[in-house]
């Protein structure tokens, strides 16, 4: 969809001496938490024509305004998934956003390089385009995307025939598609590069470079060296898999965050969560979180393989953060205003005049465990759950069937990797 959402501040909040307005919807009730302003208070907020019209208590409601209550809750802004695989149908790792979106909170996604040069124009036609969401895309530099993950008999990495990497394909769609691209992805390691790390790498450099955009580095079980990624990486490009035990890892071999890590952090680098199956420990993040490694932006990479664990949503994927010691409102930013910076701003917050995309959030109180990509569980007494999406300014509705389609998964995964070991739990009540 265009997402152009020009703002001219709009109509004044009642008590300014102006006729009280009539709102299309009002979120009333709840703790208004706006990360990119700083608000922390109980107000109401007031929606017209989509956008955010007055943040105040007691706001005014008509016989046909849609009341969200919000008693009890945080309203937050609408939540930015910086890593998801949204290829819904053109790949075996692909969901459908519209279906999950209501349920999650999530009214902005970012597909990470699900489509490459041969296939971006079909990512754009028959997902973007046709979502009421806002999706942006991360493109591959391999011609075929992600299309070579999950239902193959035998593993073959998207670049592990060099040919795949042709950096003018590539470009010539991100040109073509230029409004829908924010960045350039590739994927280093032993299962997707294989011995053509170095050469992709190159080329994804030269891509990023050539058109201006940020990169976005997948690592996990090397070749190549972690080393060799940060070396490439510059401001504003991106890591993903920040806390992954494979042996691209950020802790060296006596769990300190290694020191070039620290420097690529000094220069702009932006360290992505990006959970995803096997892509997260508990272990490396609470090591690097207690070394005061905190994650630039925290991010699901959801997909068909692990929409049933141990990702489940973005929601679950801040828990976790949530009970490793990240402050809540910490982490409603990692969510919203901080991934939201990749669009330019456009996204992440709740200004008045701005777009009306909106999540209303509660904490949850009780026994819950969580579990990671490695079969890792950890117990906490909360959980992060959403109670409404609104998405500008209409709330959206929760469709049972809708999720069970949007979430339907191939058959069966390759081979284990793409399912954690000993399954994952979502924050369910111990002993569930």
């Amino acid at each position: 969809m265009s997402d152009d959402s020009s703002v001219d501040g709009g109509r004044r909040a009642p008590g300014d001496g102006s006729p009280s307005p009539h709102f299309d919807l009002v979120v009333r009730g709840g703790t208004v938490l706006d990360p990119a302003s700083g608000v922390r208070r109980r107000a109401d907020i007031g929606v017209a024509d989509g956008l955010v019209r007055a943040i105040d208590p007691d706001l005014p409601v008509g016989p046909t305004t849609d009341v969200v209550s919000a008693s009890e809750c945080l309203v937050v802004p609408g939540f930015v998934d910086a890593h998801t695989h949204v290829y819904w149908g053109g790949t075996p790792l692909g969901v459908d956003p519209d279906a999950l979106a209501a349920e999650s909170g999530v009214t902005t996604w970012i597909d990470t390089g699900s489509a490459g040069g041969g296939n971006l124009e079909g990512l754009v036609r028959h997902v973007i385009e046709r979502s009421p969401l806002t999706i942006k895309a991360f493109v591959h530099l391999s011609y075929v995307g992600l299309v070579p993950v999950g239902l193959t008999e035998t593993v073959f990495g998207e670049l592990f025939d060099p040919r795949l990497g042709d950096e003018r394909a590539c470009l010539r769609a991100i040109e073509a598609f230029a409004p829908h691209v924010l960045g350039v992805k590739i994927r280093l390691g032993a299962t997707t590069t294989g011995p053509n790390a170095p050469r992709a790498l190159r080329s994804a450099r030269a891509v990023a470079d050539a058109s201006g955009l940020p990169l976005m580095v997948h690592v996990a079980d090397g070749p190549p060296p972690l080393e060799d990624a940060l070396a490439s990486l510059g401001r504003g490009d991106l890591l993903t898999h920040v806390f992954t035990p494979g042996t691209m890892g950020i802790l060296d071999g006596a769990g300190r965050v290694r020191d070039d890590v620290w420097r690529a952090r000094e220069r702009g680098v932006l360290f992505d969560v990006g959970h995803g199956s096997l892509s997260f420990s508990f272990d490396v993040a609470r090591r690097a979180l207690e070394q005061g490694f905190a994650p630039d932006i925290i991010s699901s990479d959801l997909h068909a393989f692990n929409v049933d664990g141990p990702v489940f949503d973005l929601p679950t994927t801040l828990t976790k953060f949530l009970a490793l010691g990240v402050p809540l409102d910490d982490a409603i930013r990692l969510v919203t205003t901080a991934p939201g910076r990749l669009l330019g701003g456009a996204r992440g917050g709740l200004a008045l005049g701005g777009r009306a995309d909106i999540a209303v959030v509660r904490l949850e109180q009780g026994s819950f465990t969580l579990g990671d990509g490695c079969g890792a569980l950890l117990e906490h007494h909360e959980r992060l759950t959403v109670v409404a999406t609104v998405l500008a300014g209409k709330r959206l509705r929760f469709d049972p069937e809708a999720r069970r389609q949007g979430k339907r998964k191939p058959e069966r995964p390759v081979d284990g990797r793409l399912t954690p070991p000993g399954g994952a739990a979502r924050g369910s009540p111990s002993g569930a």
